[in-house]
C-alpha cells in the first residue's frame, strides 16, 4: 500500500470510529487545508489532523506529528490543529492526541515497557476516543 492509500484508509477508519461515538465529523473540500477533519462535540469545534500507520508492532505504534515538505523542497513543520486522530490500521484502533508541544512524534504503547518505566510513557488506554470525551 502506498502512503496516499494509507492516509485515505486511516481517514476513513477514523471517521467511522468517531461516528460510532456520536461525534459529528466534517471534511474540508479538497486536500489543501491545514486539517483533515472538523469534529463537532457538544457544540465545540475541533480541527483534527489524521495520522496513520500500517506498521505497528504488538508493543507500540508510532505516529509522526509533523509534516515533511521535503518532497516539495521544504522542511518539517508542526501542524496548527487542535487534535490528532492517530490510526493504527493493522489493529483498527483510533487514538485522540491533543496537539501539545511534542518532539515530532508520539509512541503509543500497547504493553508496558520491559524495564517498568512509566514516566513519559503513552499507554493506549489514555488516548481512546471515550477517554478524550471524558475530558470535555
Amino acid at each position: 500500500m502506498n502512503t496516499k492509500d494509507i492516509g485515505n484508509l486511516g481517514e476513513h477508519i477514523a471517521i467511522v470510529e468517531l461516528l460510532k461515538n456520536d461525534i459529528e465529523v466534517s471534511r474540508p473540500l479538497g486536500d489543501n487545508s491545514r486539517y483533515d477533519l472538523i469534529l463537532d462535540i457538544n457544540t465545540n469545534l475541533f480541527t483534527c489532523q489524521v495520522k496513520s500507520t500500517s506498521s505497528s508492532t504488538d508493543k507500540l505504534a508510532e505516529f509522526p506529528l509533523t509534516s515533511s515538505q521535503a518532497h516539495r523542497g521544504g522542511s518539517r513543520h508542526k501542524y496548527d490543529v487542535d487534535l490528532f486522530c492517530c490510526v493504527d490500521i493493522p489493529k483498527n484502533k483510533v487514538f485522540i492526541v491533543p496537539n501539545i508541544d511534542s518532539k515530532g512524534s508520539i509512541k503509543i504503547r500497547y504493553e508496558p515497557t520491559e524495564n517498568g518505566q512509566s514516566k513519559g510513557i503513552n499507554m493506549w488506554y489514555d488516548f481512546t476516543i471515550l477517554k478524550f470525551l471524558e475530558t470535555l
